[in-house]
């Protein structure tokens, strides 16, 4: 993977790894969070792939939850 993520609210994130839900098999993705901020730099969070793909209202704008900033694949 190792993708590189702007989040609409400005930090970064790289992508770690597509999982699988265990039970739901619902693909989640697992990623790396690349500053400090109200968590520390290094920290993991997983979110439903549907849920970071999807485009989102934000001060009056259809964004990107997540926008592809380098491909590292």
């Amino acid at each position: 993977m190792n993708q590189l993520f702007k989040h609409y609210k400005g930090h970064y994130y790289r992508v770690l790894h597509i999982a699988d839900h265990a039970e739901t098999r619902e693909k989640i993705v697992i990623y790396e969070q690349l500053v400090d901020n109200d968590y520390p730099k290094g920290y993991v969070w997983a979110c439903p792939l549907d849920m970071f793909n999807e485009q989102i209202v934000y001060n009056q704008k259809i964004v990107h939850r997540f926008e592809l900033v380098q491909d590292g694949s």
